[in-house]
């Protein structure tokens, strides 16, 4: 999915038939930083999707996209995350994919929430998630929300790579009370950035195994990362094929791998294998 047009209207097309049609997109690059994202909502609950790194393909290669987002540029640094205090870094990069488009991201969320703002007497719930890069900018969303005084229910990460040093993830782990964190099978993105640079997750996964089984709040897999692991389509699927029958009754199956996987896609994964690799970290 080439333009960002193109995944809007996919993108509508797929959550239509979940009745949901009050959308707003953001489209956002300033210097490295390009950040895509939806603001989205029903009459109980405003979901934050944050775009995977199929949407920064746009005119750069692919080997830029990955130096940009994990390795270059000073992205790769801890900086402070001052609301945590100076001892709590994150990584530059993705502090500031969210920075750029907090202000309209802020914004766009209360005005989703204050539109039927109450049901069945309580207000909107607050969900935020994201795959691949984008599941490295939600818990950081999360984080600047709730210290603005706005209700965040949960965050959901698929794929999502590290973000934090030990200061903040535990800072993180005590802050976001319902954050899940879904990795599927040594998923490639998860091992990244890498440990011995101090980075690491700020929530235990919830693991998919290869033979389908599923354990909630484990610990890292042990073994080599695998990029055929990290596809979204793969999460979907084994996610929709692990639900009891009587609520996968009523969920869309998952869309066709062709949907959402490009040849950049392809390439992304093997290039980050080969950096994996040279970096001696699995």
């Amino acid at each position: 999915m080439s333009t960002f047009e193109g995944f809007k209207k996919r993108f509508r097309a797929i959550v239509k038939i979940l009745g949901i049609n009050n959308l707003d997109f953001i489209n956002k690059c300033e210097g490295t930083a390009d950040t895509q994202a939806v603001v989205m909502s029903t009459e109980k609950a405003v979901i934050v999707v944050f775009r995977g790194s199929e949407g920064r393909m746009k005119d750069k290669s692919i080997i830029r996209v990955i130096y940009d987002w994990i390795f270059t540029d000073l992205n790769f640094f801890h900086r402070p995350f001052e609301m945590f205090g100076e001892k709590a870094g994150v990584h530059t990069g993705f502090y500031n994919g969210v920075d750029i488009v907090y202000d309209e991201l802020k914004a766009l969320i209360e005005k989703h929430i204050k539109g039927n703002a109450f049901t069945f007497g309580r207000p909107k719930s607050l969900w935020l998630t994201g795959h691949s890069l984008g599941g490295g900018l939600a818990p950081i969303a999360a984080a600047r929300l709730i210290a603005d005084g706005i209700t965040v229910n949960g965050v959901y990460t698929y794929g999502a790579p590290r973000f934090a040093n030990p200061n903040l993830a535990k800072h993180m782990g005590k802050m976001l009370a319902h954050y899940q964190r879904w990795v599927l099978d040594n998923d490639i993105v998860t091992k990244v950035p890498f440990k011995k640079w101090g980075f690491q997750h700020s929530a235990n996964p919830n693991n998919i195994y290869e033979d389908g089984q599923i354990k909630i709040n484990d610990g890292e897999m042990i073994g080599t990362a695998k990029p055929s692991s990290h596809y979204p389509t793969q999460y979907l699927s084994r996610i929709y094929e692990a639900l009891p029958k009587n609520i996968k009754g009523k969920m869309p199956p998952a869309p066709p791998h062709e949907i959402w996987s490009t040849d950049a896609d392809d390439l992304f994964l093997k290039e980050l294998e080969k950096l994996s690799k040279k970096f001696g970290e699995s």
